[in-house]
């Protein structure tokens, strides 16, 4: 859980740096800096760490529950 979530935190860095400094690049130089495409794979790297984040929590709690019967 530790490592999944350092990895989203640093995901969301690395979405947020690359919105600054594409909208910083496009007011500089009138040049679009990220693709679309790229905007979105970042995005979706994000949400499926997320998902990725919700399924291990299930998967700890049910091995958890799972001792408590024993």
């Amino acid at each position: 859980m530790l490592l999944t979530f350092l990895n989203t935190m640093l995901l969301v860095g690395v979405l947020g740096s690359a919105f600054y400094f594409a909208y910083k690049l496009n007011n500089e130089f009138k040049v679009v800096g990220l693709s679309r495409i790229a905007m979105w794979v970042m995005f979706a790297a994000v949400a499926f760490n997320w998902i990725a984040m919700r399924f291990i929590r299930r998967d700890e709690k049910i091995v958890k529950d799972s001792e408590r019967l024993r």
